[in-house]
């Protein structure tokens, strides 16, 4: 009876955050009756020996960045309304700021499980971007151009995007009783692509007192495949290619790449498990085909300051003491032709956790992950408790830090005869329950899954020899 009563009590807990507040993905590496389990760890066996995703039936959008909304934005006392706060944004900027988006859903998946082996085949459309700020042009943006004289401002941006379809075929091997290794080669077609190269700047030199000349030149690299469009270089306009051919680019992308997972559990005893996978390892998608790229120039705009002397007396005439280099501000030039191949960077991550069963359905597991994404290293550790009431529902419970800060979160599943739905979000209530404004990423899946065959070790588990 006491253990009933526990296991209700943590049930409905459970299920009323999951009404308010909820996690990410991190959340199903525990779950062996959701399919996504097996994107987080390729050794993972699911508790149905088949499950079938149709088109769209797994939807996931991230959002994360080095800035919370209550760190770029602050609260007008008089008016009441949030404004961006540009000398706050730039104290707590050290390192720049950044931001990365992004999204995948699910075409097609199938997921197959036998005494011995498991097989699955996965395709998804992916979006992953990053834009980013250097220190420097986050203190020109605060602090204005004449903060520094007889200085030249270099305005680096970063802004990668690139669009991909991904065709993931994996499998595991059931190597005894307590160890499952497993891996997975992930094909990617690189659909499209948008890139401001690293050697691109933009520059900005500040003269000194009494005058404060300014001058300002660019020299942006921009590259971009199975573009869009084209820039017409002579009007400075973008004109679109015909709908056909953006349709013919889309199904047959000419630049390719593959990276691979792999992972392993291991049943320490009857109810405690270790696990570990590597995700994403490998280079991904070189764009070498269909490159298009452009030469963004500003060209030497100078404005040689005003004269205070002129400025004086009847003769006060501001024109005499401006003046521009050129009369052309911008120009695009096409440099396609000799441009080398480019890579646009996609996150490792690197899990490694255990799990504990307290009772029948109810599992707590520690993950800690490592995501390594250009120069950076996430490192974030979460504790899980999933329960499980039949086929019928499903809810787990998180709590993380990471680099982004603490938070706290939940999923629920329901399950029907033949299929199951699936809801996840991270923070994507806050903002109405307050506190929301100060986390720094926001997470949203949504899915479902046909599911066909309960096996017989999740029924009948055998004990550990």
């Amino acid at each position: 009876m006491k253990t009933y009563i526990l296991r209700s009590l943590t049930l409905s807990l459970m299920f009323s955050l999951a009404t308010f507040t909820a996690w990410g993905q991190d959340i199903y590496f525990f779950n062996d009756s959701h399919h996504q389990s097996l994107h987080l760890n390729p050794a993972k066996r699911l508790n149905h020996r088949f499950n079938l995703v149709l088109p769209a039936g797994y939807m996931s959008t991230n959002v994360y960045g080095s800035h919370s909304f209550n760190q770029i934005f602050s609260e007008n006392t008089e008016t009441g309304k949030y404004q961006i706060d540009l000398d706050q944004l730039y104290e707590q900027s050290t390192d720049g700021a950044f931001s990365e988006v992004d999204f995948s859903f699910e075409l097609f998946g199938a997921y197959y499980k036998s005494d011995k082996y498991t097989a699955f085949l996965s395709v998804r459309e992916k979006v992953f971007s990053e834009v980013g700020t250097s220190p420097e042009l986050l203190e020109f943006m605060a602090k204005g151009p004449a903060s520094k004289t007889d200085y030249t401002w270099n305005l680096a941006p970063v802004f990668d995007l690139q669009y991909l379809r991904e065709v993931k075929i994996g499998g595991s091997y059931k190597v005894n009783d307590r160890l499952n290794i497993g891996g997975a080669i992930n094909y990617q077609q690189g659909v499209q692509s948008f890139k401001i190269q690293e050697e691109g700047n933009i520059s900005v030199t500040q003269g000194g007192a009494p005058n404060y000349p300014i001058t300002t030149s660019s020299d942006l690299i921009i590259l971009t495949t199975t573009s869009l469009g084209d820039f017409d270089t002579e009007n400075n306009t973008y004109e679109l290619v015909e709908s056909d051919e953006i349709i013919s680019q889309a199904i047959s992308p000419s630049n390719k790449g593959f990276t691979i997972d792999l992972g392993a559990t291991f049943k320490l005893t009857d109810k405690i498990n270790l696990e570990t996978s590597i995700l994403n390892l490998g280079t991904g998608v070189v764009w070498k085909n269909d490159i298009t790229g452009y030469k963004v120039t500003l060209d030497n705009v100078s404005f040689e300051g005003l004269d205070p002397a002129e400025l004086q007396g009847d003769n006060a005439d501001s024109e005499s003491s401006t003046s521009f280099a050129s009369d052309s501000l911008l120009s695009y030039e096409n440099i396609s032709e000799g441009v080398e191949a480019y890579y646009i960077g996609q996150p490792t991550v690197w899990n490694i956790g255990g799990s504990y069963e307290l009772y029948k359905n109810l599992t707590a597991g520690v993950l800690l992950t490592n995501k390594f994404y250009n120069d950076r290293v996430n490192t974030g550790l979460g504790i899980y408790i999933d329960q499980g009431l039949g086929d019928f529902l499903n809810v787990g419970l998180g709590y993380k830090i990471d680099s982004f800060g603490s938070q706290l979160g939940a999923s629920l599943a329901l399950g029907f005869p033949g299929f199951k739905l699936y809801m996840s979000a991270d923070n994507a209530f806050g903002p109405m329950i307050g506190g929301g404004l100060g986390t720094k990423r926001l997470n949203v899946n949504t899915g479902m899954a046909i599911q066909i065959g309960r096996s017989k070790e999740q029924r009948y588990p055998a004990k550990l020899k």
